[in-house]
């Protein structure tokens, strides 16, 4: 048994929590917020999702045990698999500072986490399987409350629209609908802006009172460590921009994002683009779960532009079918540059009418020269690409363990595949683009040299 009392937390295990000592402060705002849309941007330390973490535990159980009310949660990011390290591991964190782990099941597959005393359920899911969430109910009690975690990987506020439609109906007092959206700040041009911070007053408050969208640093976090706020001073000192993004939590480019130099637009693909461009057209390869995706592409080298045409995903195909869509886009007679770790189905695919696919050439280094070549180059995408727009919106580096900067290669979980096509296809600028061989050429050097540096350590 579990009761609520002037925000105490009391169990029959004769101890109380205190909300407001776990908490802390700078959050009172966002906690007793019941508007449509609920957003925190913030900084390391900030506290953010941690916060947002205690609030749906502490509230799935307070609107049960006051009212008699259920309510569901259900739990959005980009990529699915980003969960279990982040919002589920959160979510465990924040039932076991409150000393309830005994009345939740955690369950890994199908990832959820269930209230036993009565089967309300934190479902997780990912806008990669976004018809998942279109039809998406609730079994016991309603389906009211969504987190949006690192929300700026969410290419589309569509996107926010389609998820609005399945969690409408009539709910039982004092229950309400809500969308709670956390992350890193994003860049100023980023549909959370537009359509929630550009539409309220200097209190985060939007005139009808739905909208409540704050920023928050680690100034509001009572908890950090010495060690923390040492290297935040440091940051300030030594690198005042980054600063600003990474700790204060003002819009800015996020570091770790990879391509920031794109946009969006509508046209019609099929146009000739005319002088100055050509067509590149390039292949990764998926199997099961992971597709295969086809890009065709119009380069303009002087002006540095890249228009991402098409862009193709097919799931669990075999070669008879790609081909099949390669005759679709018009690109069946085109060279395609194909990922050269699938030879057989490279030849597969040539005996079944595409004759002039080949295999990009690879070497030690080659991801990041094909990436810089790419980043050289302002990237275009049309509208009808969804699934290439959502993964260049988050594509990212790697976090170094050691500190907070990045490594020098992609995250590994992250899905990439439109751009993998797109960096086989762009290795046919190599020709005109010899910088980038020099450039191969002294990125192994540094690898290599860095090896022998911690072979010697």
């Amino acid at each position: 048994m579990v009761w609520v009392r002037a925000g105490v937390l009391m169990s029959d295990a004769a101890h109380a929590v205190s909300i407001r000592n776990i908490v802390g402060g700078g959050y009172e705002e966002f906690w007793n917020f019941k508007g449509r849309y609920r957003l925190v941007k913030g900084g390391r330390g900030s506290k953010k999702s941690t916060t947002t973490a205690l609030w749906y535990i502490y509230n799935m159980m307070y609107y049960y045990y006051k009212y008699g009310v259920m309510a569901n949660l259900l739990v959005i990011r980009a990529y699915k698999v980003d969960h279990m390290d982040t919002t589920y591991t959160q979510l465990m964190w924040a039932i076991n500072k409150l000393g309830v782990e005994h009345l939740w099941k955690p369950c890994r597959n199908p990832m959820q986490i269930v209230f036993r005393p009565t089967g309300q359920k934190i479902l997780f899911r990912g806008m990669d399987s976004s018809a998942r969430i279109k039809s998406i109910t609730a079994a016991v009690g309603n389906l009211c409350w969504v987190w949006w975690e690192e929300a700026f990987e969410i290419a589309f506020y569509e996107d926010v629209e389609t998820v609005n439609m399945s969690i409408r109906g009539s709910l039982p007092e004092p229950l309400f609908y809500q969308h709670t959206f956390t992350f890193n700040p994003a860049v100023p041009d980023h549909w959370l802006k537009k359509r929630f911070y550009d539409h309220v007053g200097p209190d985060g408050l939007s005139e009808d009172g739905q909208i409540l969208a704050i920023t928050r640093n680690f100034d509001c976090n009572e908890f950090l460590d010495e060690s923390f706020l040492y290297e935040m001073e440091r940051l300030r000192r030594f690198d005042p921009d980054r600063y600003r993004v990474v700790a204060m939590g003002e819009w800015g480019t996020n570091g770790g994002i990879i391509y920031t130099k794109w946009r969006i637009e509508s046209f019609a693909w099929t146009q000739k683009f005319g002088d100055g461009w050509v067509y590149r057209y390039g292949m990764d390869f998926g199997f099961v779960e992971s597709p295969t995706a086809i890009v065709k592409l119009a380069v303009n080298r002087e002006k540095r532009l890249i228009y991402v045409c098409d862009a193709v995903y097919l799931y669990a195909k075999v070669s008879t079918e790609i081909a099949e869509a390669c005759r679709r886009m018009g690109i069946a007679e085109c060279p395609i540059l194909a990922d050269s770790s699938h030879q057989m189905a490279i030849e597969e695919i040539r005996r079944n009418g595409i004759r002039r696919i080949d295999a990009v050439k690879k070497g030690a280094g080659s991801v990041i020269v094909g990436i810089e070549r790419c980043k050289e180059y302002t990237i275009v995408v049309e509208r009808h690409c969804e699934q290439f727009i959502r993964e260049i919106a988050s594509y990212r580096w790697k976090k170094n363990p050691r500190d907070e900067g990045w490594i020098d290669e992609p995250d590994d979980y992250q899905e990439d595949h439109g751009l993998d096509a797109m960096r086989y296809a762009m290795s046919q600028e190599e020709a005109f683009d010899t910088k980038f061989m020099a450039e191969l050429r002294r990125h192994n050097q540094m690898r290599m040299s860095r090896r022998y540096a911690i072979d010697a350590e």
